[in-house]
């Protein structure tokens, strides 16, 4: 398949804490991708890129989930990974909140990560797959409201 893997992108650079969720349906032997915080999406920076420069969850068709931080011509950073129930033809609802360093994931309403990274401070989002022919959803983006002491 031709790089980088495609995606929809879309919000701001400036966005800072936010949370972005959808659902995805994922044919057999295939991947949904869930992106924010993508600081730059100039995939010729680096022609052997896959991701825009973010953080990602990826869901593969098995039930294999990974958060990762990319950027161009480094190596990927693995922040977090698990595994999920998984029956083809089943949706998921994939949800990455942003909050200063704290990065959450959340498949299917259960919290199944909570790390810490400020890799990327900053920017967009957006929906992928790896060339399989992924359904997503009901996408919705919403700022997380910061507490001030008053």
């Amino acid at each position: 398949f031709p790089l980088p893997d495609p995606f929809t992108l879309a919000g701001d650079e400036g966005w800072m804490n936010y949370t972005v969720a959808t659902d995805a349906l994922i044919p057999t032997a295939g991947q949904a991708t869930l992106f924010g915080r993508i600081d730059s999406a100039n995939v010729f920076a680096d022609p052997k890129a896959i991701y825009p420069s973010g953080y990602g969850l990826i869901l593969r068709s098995d039930g294999a989930w990974q958060l990762i931080a990319t950027a161009y011509k480094k190596d990927d950073v693995l922040l977090a990974s698990g595994e999920i129930d998984q029956q083809p033809g089943q949706w998921h609802h994939l949800q990455l909140s942003f909050d200063n360093a704290r990065i959450g994931v959340t498949i299917d309403g259960h919290s199944l990560a909570d790390v810490n990274d400020s890799s990327h401070a900053h920017g967009m989002f957006a929906i992928g797959s790896d060339w399989t022919q992924v359904q997503f959803d009901n996408l919705s983006v919403a700022p997380i409201r910061q507490q001030r002491d008053q």
